[in-house]
């Protein structure tokens, strides 16, 4: 975060006035009932109208393009195909086609990134059990390549709903598509770094 302030103020934004002033309201005591209400209708109620919204027609679009066309093996399938064109571009990353096309599932909505995996890896047909990938990943990735994904995951792009707050905040394109620029090119300097001095200190 301070580097991306840092590089920012020093290329986009030297002609910026840098000050900004915000008064804070009045500490009061709560009322708990005004707190236990509004934490299940704007906090627990909004959560799971996103996942009613987006989290689960995202996950039913994964199936379909895990499983189509039908009977096809699944290296025929649209999720095989994307994950070969993906492979060549982890390299650098230590990431696979695999773990890119799952990342790509989740744009919708991060909290997706099992199931997503699940399909990209062809463990299953359906998207009900996560725990055959799970044992699955925790057999056949490495710590470093764990520490490389969990990494690229949390710095990439931001789910759907934060580029569109973002654009509705800003009411501009071209911020916009700085941020997510930004936060890719973080993400992909960040993990380079994280995997390749990994396995030059022998983590591999």
């Amino acid at each position: 975060m301070l580097l991306a302030t840092w590089l920012l103020n020093r290329l986009l934004f030297r002609r910026e006035p840098g000050g900004f002033v915000m008064e804070l309201p009045p500490y009061r005591r709560p009322k708990w009932g005004q707190v236990i209400w509004h934490t299940l209708v704007h906090q627990v109620g909004h959560t799971m109208s996103r996942a009613v919204m987006i989290a689960a027609p995202a996950t039913f679009l994964i199936w379909l393009l895990g499983n189509l066309p039908p009977g096809a093996p699944f290296e025929r399938t649209a999720v095989g195909h994307l994950v070969r064109a993906l492979a060549p571009l982890g390299h650098p990353f230590g990431l696979s086609g695999e773990m890119l096309t799952a990342l790509l599932f989740t744009l919708p909505a991060k909290e997706i990134v099992v199931s997503s995996l699940a399909m990209t890896y062809g463990l299953q047909t359906t998207l009900a059990d996560s725990q055959d990938i799970l044992g699955h990943l925790a057999q056949t990735w490495t710590p470093l390549v764990s520490f490389s994904f969990l990494t690229f995951y949390m710095f990439y792009l931001p789910c759907l709903v934060t580029v569109w707050a973002t654009w509705k905040e800003s009411l501009s394109v071209k911020w916009t598509l700085t941020s997510l620029l930004v936060s890719l090119l973080m993400a992909s300097v960040i993990t380079v770094i994280v995997y390749q001095g990994g396995r030059l200190l022998g983590f591999t």
